[in-house]
């Protein structure tokens, strides 16, 4: 074996080894996006939560939205849309950025506590339907969960 020949195992030894070294970062830098999205989902779902206890005018928009839409002025209606909008919108980027691997468990446990206001559940058939369906047109199946979600619900209500 001449020294070029060892030169080139060492060469391609040494490739072998950074292109380890290189997947192992895409892979830390996969878990560290997972993780920040995780929190800033978090973030944002509990600055919403908080706004909804300490924003006297919402949570009583929000009370009288469990009796269903016709119990709003036409005033707090448009602030119950954008709130509704706000919680549907954090949902749907969720899925199009694969949010928990897209698990339909994950936005089930989800919808299910934003269904169980009857409010909620009439602004999706009227108008949030087809915002959910154009706001995710880019990565399929977020529509069928939430159809799935608001069926089993609407039955109940």
């Amino acid at each position: 074996m001449e020294i070029t020949d060892i030169a080139q195992i060492v060469t391609g030894i040494a490739t072998l080894v950074v292109a380890l070294i290189l997947v192992s970062q895409l892979y830390q830098q996969h878990k560290d996006t997972e993780i920040q999205l995780t929190m800033d989902s978090w973030q944002l779902n509990q600055s919403l939560i908080l706004a909804e206890i300490n924003d006297v005018d919402l949570s009583k928009i929000l009370s009288k939205s469990e009796e269903g839409l016709g119990n709003l002025t036409r005033e707090e209606e448009v602030i119950f849309n954008k709130w509704l909008m706000l919680k549907m919108g954090r949902l749907s980027t969720e899925w199009r950025l694969g949010r928990m691997s897209n698990d339909p468990r994950y936005y089930k446990i989800h919808l299910s506590n934003f269904f169980s206001n009857k409010g909620v559940l009439e602004a999706y058939e009227n108008f949030a339907r087809q915002g959910t369906i154009d706001g995710t047109v880019w990565k399929p199946g977020f529509v069928d969960i939430v159809d799935e979600v608001y069926a089993r619900l609407s039955k109940i209500s």
